[in-house]
């Protein structure tokens, strides 16, 4: 579940990797409906190409020109761009939609109030909302081992060493996180449940299981958002 409490705080930056039709998109609608959070895609310059082309948007096309780009200007070319465009967004929350790479989190990482979110569902419910969705033109067409093909391409190979990155990067969770219930240690990582706190500027760990975007109640302390 996602929640945050205070509207005036700080600018508090989500930024979500997973695989194919984890959920991403999803979050981020929710965090759009209910406080109002823009959200940052990294294929939005792709697709934006592709148009002034008038190249049909398929995730291959996508896949090709983001190579092309990176290649010719720095793997990191497309994540200063969306971390150019979140540090100038004047909206306190703001969410980021398709993080692949560890380049992807390299400028984003330095902002202030950033966190990693974790978002992950079974293989079989992914690739039906991928063919239900129709996002891309290509998609629909999609048997399962196309959909299983496009999990192993170069942008999705990267995704579980972001997650693990974050994990790494992990710190002592605060006291009293929730109910009043003081942690005091430090906790491994084992299971899609788990959470990790860091201090300013160090990445997080959240992972979600996107079944359904609930909205949480009773979380102290509730003054401040939870992550």
């Amino acid at each position: 579940m996602l929640g945050i409490s205070n509207p005036a705080m700080a600018k508090l930056i989500l930024a979500f990797v997973g695989p194919l039709a984890s959920g991403k998109g999803t979050c981020c609608r929710y965090l759009q409906e209910r406080h109002g959070a823009p959200t940052y895609r990294f294929s939005t310059i792709l697709r934006d190409i592709l148009h002034r082309l008038h190249r049909p948007i398929t995730r291959g096309h996508l896949q090709l020109l983001s190579k092309t780009l990176r290649d010719a200007f720095g793997d990191d070319v497309l994540a200063q761009a969306v971390a150019d465009d979140v540090a100038a967004e004047a909206k306190a929350h703001v969410s980021v939609d398709g993080v692949r790479r560890l380049a992807d989190i390299r400028h984003l990482r330095r902002l202030d109030h950033f966190h990693l979110v974790a978002v992950a569902a079974d293989e079989r419910i992914r690739y039906d909302r991928l063919t239900l969705r129709r996002e891309n033109a290509d998609d629909e067409r999609k048997t399962f081992a196309d959909f299983v093909a496009d999990g192993q391409q170069e942008a999705e190979r990267q995704i579980a060493e972001v997650v693990a990155r974050a994990v790494r990067d992990r710190q002592k969770v605060p006291g009293e996180l929730f109910a009043g219930e003081a942690v005091e240690r430090q906790i491994e990582i084992e299971g899609v449940d788990h959470i990790v706190a860091v201090r300013r500027r160090v990445m997080i760990l959240v992972a979600v299981v996107t079944d359904r975007v609930g909205v949480a109640h009773k979380v102290q302390p509730v003054n401040r958002h939870p992550l």
